[in-house]
């Protein structure tokens, strides 16, 4: 009947609707993903010195210094956590018996703490 063709195409409007909004949430959570590795790419690109900041494109500014000011957090608790590891433990529960999740972060050879200083209030100054 005409009332259950009508039906049928407002469900498949509705499925069709669903399908169309997830895929774009979907796109936009990758082009997010893919922003992110560019940034961190340019950002151990800049501490290696095979670029510098200042080449950065200026619209860039703002999500290379989030992606720097969460690494930086990300390495502080990974120093806080191999800190605690170290301290002697008034339980009587070994160390090694302890686990902890951490992130493994690429070894990146910094030049001098006077220059990465420089170069993360460098990217700061330009936001």
């Amino acid at each position: 009947s005409a009332m259950d063709k009508s039906k049928k195409m407002m469900n498949q409007e509705s499925f069709l609707r669903q399908r169309i909004n997830k895929a774009i949430e979907s796109c936009k959570k990758l082009r997010k993903e893919n922003k992110e590795l560019e940034m961190k790419e340019v950002m151990f690109d800049c501490l290696k010195g095979k670029t510098s900041p200042s080449r950065v494109d200026p619209s860039n500014l703002r999500d290379l210094g989030g992606v720097i000011e969460q690494h930086l957090k990300d390495l502080n608790r990974r120093i806080d956590i191999l800190k605690k590891n170290d301290e002697p433990s008034s339980s009587s529960v070994p160390a090694v018996a302890t686990t902890t999740t951490s992130y493994v972060m690429p070894m990146v050879e910094m030049p001098s703490s006077s220059s990465s200083v420089g170069f993360y209030d460098n990217i700061r100054e330009r936001i």
